[in-house]
C-alpha cells in the first residue's frame, strides 16, 4: 500500500507541472483509479476477515 501511495503522488506530481491537458487529465484519472482500486481492496479484505469470523 505505501508503495501505491507513492506512485499516486508521483502521478499527481507529474499532472501538476505537465504543460498538455491531455496526459494532466490523463494522469490525474490514473491516479484517482489506483486509489479506488485500492479501496475497494481494503473494503473487499475486511469483508473476508469479516465473514471467516463468523
Amino acid at each position: 500500500m505505501a508503495d501505491s501511495k507513492v506512485i499516486i503522488d508521483h502521478l499527481r506530481d507529474e499532472a501538476q507541472f505537465s504543460p498538455d491537458e491531455t496526459t494532466k487529465a490523463f494522469l490525474l484519472n490514473r491516479a484517482d483509479e489506483i486509489e479506488q482500486e485500492l479501496e475497494l481492496r481494503m473494503v473487499d479484505s475486511q469483508m473476508l476477515i469479516q465473514s471467516a469470523k463468523k
